[in-house]
């Protein structure tokens, strides 16, 4: 006798839901489900399942290469790929750590301080030579004359601004023609090149002139030709041929040996010591 409960596979029929589903659990008769791969909805037919994935867009995501848009069934297979044929988006050029999210890569360069480009003035990184090009040439940290409203290259060059005769003026005065100068510097050139139509020294006579007034050797060298001057900084101790270059070098405030005040006042101690001719 057919029953009402029907075998989702063969024509047989059940007089009992429980018995139509005893048969199909022995023989295996269950009718094929299709379950959507990205939610937990099942379905009688393929067809169903695909309208449902084509509706919902639940179609499974695999991995893809974003170089070669290769796909992967797993991450890890993506990864390998990436890793042996360099197709990795973005690569931290210090330590090799690669990334496919250039958030994540970002926050590994902050982090680390591994950006390629970097500000000379600030801690500003960037991947891109030209982002860090237009950023350093308004960044705030860069050196900057209020009273000129001018920005400078580097720090050097703003101190050698801040030492010119437009800031300081011409009020360092020869003792001999009184013709005023810049900066110590100034003085000594205009000595040392025999320019002082009140002096008429060389070089020569005005070491002699230093060694005297520096009879300890702060700056001297005990030298008859050469690099006579030095540093008086111990950690800097570089030597110069002419007591304008020495001047030159501490004016620049680069080692840090003394401010331009004490250059100024290293020059009257010069003049004070007297020449012999």
């Amino acid at each position: 006798m057919m029953g009402p409960y029907k075998c989702d596979t063969c024509d047989r029929g059940f007089v009992t839901q429980r018995a139509s589903e005893q048969h199909m659990d022995v023989l295996g008769h269950w009718a094929p489900t299709f379950k959507c791969e990205t939610c937990d909805r099942v379905f009688g037919s393929i067809h169903a399942c695909d309208q449902h994935m084509d509706a919902r867009d639940h179609w499974p995501r695999f991995p893809e290469c974003p170089t070669c848009e290769e796909a992967f069934e797993t991450d890890a297979d993506c990864e390998s790929h990436m890793d042996s044929h360099q197709h990795w988006p973005y690569t931290c050029e210090y330590c090799y750590y690669d990334s496919m999210d250039k958030d994540d890569m970002t926050n590994h360069m902050d982090h680390l301080q591994h950006w390629p480009y970097t500000c000379d003035y600030c801690h500003y990184g960037s991947m891109d030579k030209d982002d860090i090009a237009n950023h350093m040439e308004n960044c705030e940290a860069k050196p900057y004359c209020s009273s000129c409203d001018r920005f400078f290259r580097d720090q050097n060059c703003l101190d050698q601004h801040l030492n010119s005769r437009v800031h300081r003026g011409a009020n360092v005065p020869c003792q001999f023609c009184y013709r005023d100068f810049t900066t110590p510097g100034g003085v000594a050139h205009h000595l040392e090149s025999g320019a002082c139509e009140h002096a008429s020294l060389n070089r020569d006579m005005v070491y002699r002139a230093a060694r005297k007034a520096d009879y300890n050797g702060t700056y001297t060298h005990g030298k008859r030709w050469g690099k006579r001057f030095h540093c008086p900084e111990d950690r800097c101790a570089v030597d110069f041929v002419s007591l304008a270059a020495l001047y030159q070098h501490l004016e620049s405030g680069c080692c840090g040996a003394m401010f331009f005040e004490d250059v100024i006042d290293m020059l009257d101690e010069f003049f004070a010591g007297g020449f012999d001719g």
